[in-house]
């Protein structure tokens, strides 16, 4: 199969297939059409990722029952993140210069914002990163639905896989993440996401009414809620874990430390105790957090 020559037309949105390593970005051509080049070395990892699944023993995942991941969706959300660093404005942020790319960009030279601390130049392209990963998560899982539990925990699920194939390139070209958040620090805000999702719908119900809080009649029953922890983000952890290890990426295994510290400081960072966090992941988004609020200011978007 010829991946440089695999293109799909969305509309205005082209999607190219290139070869050369670290050149994913997005640009818009002559004729107004937006062009999405994605490395294909993305698209062989994750054909070569789920076919080591399915030769997987089955007592590797018992603890998630899992059944393997959509390698399209795991490429789409790819095609979204993508997308969502022209839609936020990231290249303008950057001087124009586009250097926003899938694999790390750690030996390219690059235009921090020139308003903020120079101590502080380090942070921006990982919360540029978490940015794109914020809105690309939350359009593809879309929204919240009793009939919709298992399509959300396969597409969580594929999100994970990029994730985990993303920092798995960049160490085996030998790139530390100077430019990249870690693959637990994004798994970490997926399944923050994952989390909240349940209590999205009246949310947006509270906001329509320009209601300051919640109705608890809104909100699906205590029962639901806990079912959709144990059919569904539960397993997505081990999901996760279960591509790391299958992936050979035991530094992921590692940052993700264990399912009760890992909810827990989803619990924590939640309620704002970020002293309280215990894991790899949870500590780095809180170190990014306030550099992040600080960098969708002057977007004027809300922060993660």
């Amino acid at each position: 199969m010829d991946l440089q020559n695999i293109k799909f037309d969305l509309e205005y949105i082209k999607i190219d297939w290139v070869s050369r390593q670290g050149n994913s970005h997005v640009f818009e051509d002559v004729y107004g059409n937006l062009h999405v080049e994605i490395c294909s070395s993305i698209f062989e990892r994750a054909i070569l990722l789920s076919r080591s699944l399915a030769l997987c023993p089955r007592d590797k995942n018992t603890k998630s029952n899992f059944n393997g991941f959509d390698v399209r969706a795991c490429l789409d959300w790819v095609i979204l993140h993508e997308l969502q660093h022209w839609k936020l404005g990231h290249f303008e942020l950057l001087n124009g210069v586009p250097t926003l790319h899938l694999i790390s960009r750690s030996k390219r030279s690059s235009n921090p914002i020139n308003s903020m601390p120079k101590e502080l130049w380090h942070k921006v392209e990982p919360c540029l990163e978490l940015q794109a990963d914020h809105d690309a998560i939350d359009f593809m899982l879309d929204r919240y639905s009793t009939d919709g539990w298992q399509g959300i925990r396969t597409k969580a699920t594929s999100i994970a896989a990029a994730m985990v194939l993303i920092e798995k390139i960049d160490t085996e070209n030998g790139i530390k993440h100077s430019t990249h958040p870690k693959a637990a620090t994004r798994i970490f805000q997926l399944l923050g996401h994952l989390t909240e999702m349940w209590s999205i719908p009246a949310h947006i119900i509270a906001r329509n009414r320009n209601l300051k809080e919640v109705s608890e009649g809104d909100l699906p029953s205590k029962e639901e809620q806990q079912a959709f922890g144990k059919e569904v983000i539960l397993p997505a952890f081990w999901d996760a874990v279960a591509l790391a290890e299958i992936a050979d990426a035991k530094t992921i295994v590692a940052d993700l430390g264990s399912p009760e510290d890992f909810f827990a400081d989803i619990s924590c960072a939640k309620l704002g105790r970020l002293t309280d966090l215990q894991t790899t992941g949870a500590k780095e988004w809180a170190d990014l957090k306030n550099t992040n609020a600080a960098i969708l200011n002057l977007l004027d978007y809300s922060s993660f």
